[in-house]
């Protein structure tokens, strides 16, 4: 119910920042899922015949995902307050936990990026991007679409 919640918020807070992109929220029953933007396609083959990934592609994934010595909050470049540093701190500790146990340590410079929800508040709270962001593609035709009745 906590992911639902915070992914209907971080979903908004996307919406509403300066970035100009959109996201996209999905819940079952184990999770919570938010994705940004919309795209025909997500790779294209370069000059030199090797695969990339569509530019606006590649700027959300920049965008988002942890990088060396890029800004921590994408959606707010201002500094953290400090209640919302404290949380911070402890979240990326639980993060760098969980994060050891199941792949291994993360690399020292390697800054896991997140936005403060709602931006301006005090007791904003903390929600983390995924280190490694995914590319996914979503079928434009539906199951159910193929059995909807026509006349």
């Amino acid at each position: 119910e906590e992911a639902g919640v915070l992914a209907h918020e971080l979903c908004v807070a996307i919406n509403k920042s300066p970035l100009g992109l959109k996201a996209y929220e999905y819940h079952d029953r184990t999770q919570s899922i938010v994705t940004v933007g919309g795209f025909d396609q997500a790779v294209f083959r370069g000059a030199d015949g090797k695969p990339a990934p569509v530019p606006g592609i590649a700027r959300i994934l920049q965008t988002f995902g942890a990088e060396f010595d890029t800004p921590e909050d994408p959606l707010q470049r201002a500094g953290l307050e400090r209640v919302v540093g404290n949380q911070l701190e402890a979240r990326r500790q639980q993060f760098n936990q969980q994060f050891a146990q199941r792949h291994g340590q993360t690399p020292g410079m390697m800054k896991p990026k997140f936005a403060r929800v709602p931006p301006d508040a005090k007791n904003a709270k903390v929600i983390p991007f995924d280190i490694q962001p995914t590319v996914i593609e979503v079928p434009k035709k539906t199951i159910s679409g193929s059995f909807a009745w026509r006349r």
